[in-house]
């Protein structure tokens, strides 16, 4: 949740940096940039191998990895292929702006839908998403 909070905030602020016009605005974005990337890498990156590997039971785990992985990349490849026709519809900044609001949703689905699994073992784990 915290990855993504800060993905939000950052994917806000470069938003907000293509509607702001400074000096060194070029290096604002590529600094907006990293720490989204920075965030992304603490967050949802490494989520769909941590997560995913406790949510399955033994005998689904290698097939739901697969799919979330899978999942991932599908996800990835949609925002690539239309990030340019979004930015020259709306503007590059708005884009910036809807994928903000799309991670603060992401981080109350997370809040709201998956339970805290720290310290639990695997079979504990089965058994709470089981229940």
């Amino acid at each position: 949740m915290i990855g993504m909070g800060l993905m939000a905030l950052f994917l806000a602020l470069l938003g907000l940096s293509f509607f702001i016009s400074i000096s060194g605005r070029g290096w604002l974005i590529v600094a907006l940039l990293s720490c989204y990337v920075a965030a992304f890498a603490i967050g949802l990156g490494p989520a769909c191998f941590v997560v995913f590997s406790e949510i399955f039971p033994p005998h689904l785990r290698s097939y739901g990895q697969s799919f979330s992985l899978a999942s991932m990349l599908f996800f990835n490849l949609i925002v690539s292929m239309t990030f340019l026709s979004l930015a020259d519809l709306v503007g590059v900044g708005t884009v910036f702006f809807i994928y903000s609001v799309i991670s603060v949703l992401g981080v109350i689905f997370v809040y709201f839908s998956l339970p805290e699994t720290n310290g639990r073992t695997l079979e504990q784990t089965t058994t709470l998403f089981n229940s």
